[in-house]
């Protein structure tokens, strides 16, 4: 008589992230393979905007979901939306983060953009920056020794793949309140996400 096959009473959630930049994307691709996450995957948000005013908070959470609507390969019990505040007002991420709610989708978000995360694998700090501010502090010989912007959406893995755990005792001094996401500088909550994404955050 045949044994019956074990149920794996573990499995995995299946997680979709979706970026609104290469940066991110690269970055979130760099934690699938640290952590060995099949059941992840990494997109950029397939935004198209038309109007010359630049995107509203709003827009990057219906894109996500058109993406979901039209890409049946993505199948997703739960869904992130990575994005920086580059020009939306207090408002906007307002109306983002209602937004994802009704759709129950959780934001990872950072301001002003995605590199205040970076940042944080090399150094803690508690003050607001500009992103051409951001852009210098890493192009030094301590972060990246090269010109950021240029590299910015390069493969992070050989400057901070082992430098994750650091970011995240680094990011403790922000005392991050995710209510006041919209007014908040600097911020981030990635290091809020990393182990309910992957399991781990070392």
């Amino acid at each position: 008589m045949g044994r019956k096959p074990k149920e794996n009473k573990h499995l995995k959630k299946t997680i979709a992230i979706f970026c609104e930049g290469e940066s991110e994307v690269h970055y979130f691709r760099m934690l699938q393979r640290k952590y060995n996450a099949g059941n992840v995957s990494a997109h950029k948000i397939g935004l198209k905007i038309k109007s010359l005013g630049g995107k509203k908070g709003t827009d990057l959470v219906d894109a996500v979901k058109s993406d979901l609507d039209h890409d049946k390969k993505i199948d997703a019990e739960q869904v992130y939306l990575v994005f920086d505040r580059d020009d939306l007002t207090n408002e906007q991420i307002q109306q983002s983060q209602s937004a994802a709610r009704e759709y129950g989708y959780t934001i990872i978000f950072s301001s002003i953009n995605f590199e205040i995360w970076v940042l944080l694998h090399f150094e803690s700090f508690t003050r607001s920056y500009t992103k051409k501010e951001l852009y210098d502090i890493l192009s030094n010989k301590q972060h990246f020794d090269q010109d950021y912007q240029s590299f910015k959406g390069g493969d992070y893995d050989k400057y901070l793949f082992d430098r994750v755990a650091i970011a995240m005792k680094n990011s403790e001094k922000l005392k991050i309140n995710e209510s006041a996401m919209a007014t908040s500088d600097p911020f981030t909550n990635v290091q809020c996400y990393i182990a309910p994404i992957f399991g781990r955050a070392d």
